[in-house]
């Protein structure tokens, strides 16, 4: 910069004296201004032409940083950013070759100080332990203190050496490179991440509509076998009673919600209200009531009329149903089932129990999953919609081994008790 001005200096000063000794002495200032025009043009015309001749990288990396911002903002591929980062280097750059690297790879680079990967994660630059004109240049690419890749450049052509300009572009390229591969990595995670969504969401539709076809298909055997016990009553024209009828009618209209609750693909929510307990108890047991009497059956029932929680008719119809089914099928021959209600000590106790043999202990801790049974040939689907049904009502079911009986307790909050002085409808 020094000789630069020197040099506009000489050249300002000739043209002025030139100017003086060809003009009158009042044309001086003329011959001033003019000098100093030429000075500011040669200076500034100079400076640029030492930086072309001198430092020719400067001028022509400067085009590819701006490139690189322009095209690294649109990629969304790590190899497309090494492509394009080697691809400008060498372009811009007189070398012979121009590779980025992974950090795992620099094990395979040679001659490599002992400390490079240190100082590389550090964003230092490297050079090879070799000869000023034979040893490569590794550039950090760090970005949010993590090393994402090293450029790395081979000697200059010609045995030219490094400038500071050379080095201070190339680590600009770096860094710039850097947020690309951070950004192309981020962009590929949101993809897998979004696809993974994706295959999720059809997965857990897939599963809901297993689920729903199976618990339909599973409950509406209930309503189906009280109606073909009302044929058959029919058929040998016994007198329906007036309770039969109305259950009857009561199921058709469950088994139409039941198809509106497919058509929707969807089992809809319970409707939380105070709900007596013994209504839904009796319903359950009138639905497996030829079953009962086919195997004479004893039923015991405790449960008092005046008793209501908050829960869904519908549903809790359900959860008896499949409770008591399953308690008459493991009573066997003139056992014995019974429905009591216990009061505990932060809960409601309701009590599905049974004098079968009990349920195998390799099975109990599965027992309220999908597909476990420990029946022969069942689908083990009962306790699992029970369990679900007890879980969308904010309780809880366990299952124990209690003086000779197979118990299904059914544990209901004290805020899901209706106090019995607030009670005025009768069941």
């Amino acid at each position: 910069m020094f000789c630069i001005l020197i040099v506009s200096l000489v050249g300002a000063y000739v043209t002025y004296t030139a100017i003086r000794e060809s003009t009158p002495e009042k044309h001086a200032t003329v011959a001033f201004c003019v000098g100093f025009f030429l000075f500011c043009v040669m200076s500034f015309w100079a400076r640029g032409a030492s930086r072309r001749l001198f430092f020719p990288a400067a001028y022509q990396f400067r085009p590819t940083i701006e490139r690189l911002s322009d095209q690294i903002v649109l990629l969304r591929d790590m190899a497309e950013v090494r492509d394009t980062v080697q691809g400008l280097v060498k372009r811009w750059l007189p070398t012979h070759t121009a590779r980025v690297i992974e950090p795992r790879e620099l094990a395979e680079v040679e001659k490599l100080p002992s400390n490079a990967r240190e100082r590389l994660a550090r964003g230092v630059q490297v050079w090879t332990d070799e000869n000023p004109w034979q040893r490569h240049l590794l550039v950090p690419m760090c970005s949010l203190g993590e090393l994402r890749g090293v450029l790395m450049v081979a000697p200059k052509e010609g045995a030219a050496l490094f400038t500071q300009d050379d080095l201070s572009l190339l680590g600009t390229m770096a860094s710039l490179s850097a947020v690309a591969l951070h950004h192309a990595e981020v962009l590929q995670e949101v993809d897998r991440l979004r696809r993974l969504e994706l295959e999720t969401a059809r997965d857990e539709k897939r599963r809901v509509l297993d689920l729903l076809s199976a618990e339909i298909s599973h409950e509406i055997g209930h309503p189906l076998g009280f109606i073909r016990y009302l044929l058959e009553q029919i058929s040998k024209k016994v007198p329906l009673s007036h309770e039969d009828v109305e259950t009857g009618r009561d199921e058709v209209e469950r088994l139409e919600r039941m198809r509106q609750a497919l058509r929707r693909m969807k089992l809809p929510s319970p409707k939380l209200e105070p709900t007596h307990v013994l209504p839904p108890v009796q319903r359950a047991l009138g639905l497996i009531r030829e079953q009962l009497r086919t195997r004479r059956i004893q039923v015991e029932v405790e449960v008092p009329a005046e008793l209501r929680v908050i829960a869904d008719a519908d549903p809790l119809v359900q959860l008896f149903s499949n409770l008591l089914r399953n308690a008459a099928e493991a009573a066997g021959e003139e056992g014995r089932v019974g429905v009591r209600s216990l009061q505990g000590e932060e809960s409601l106790l309701l009590e599905v129990w049974d004098t079968g043999q009990g349920v195998p202990k390799e099975a109990t801790s599965r027992l309220f999953q999908y597909s476990v049974s420990s029946k022969e040939g069942g689908m083990g689907i009962g306790l699992a919609i029970s369990k679900r049904i007890v879980r969308d009502f904010s309780w809880d079911i366990q299952y124990h081994r209690e003086a000779g009986r197979t118990c299904f307790r059914i544990f209901v909050p004290q805020a899901h008790v209706v106090p019995l002085e607030s009670s005025q409808e009768k069941p």
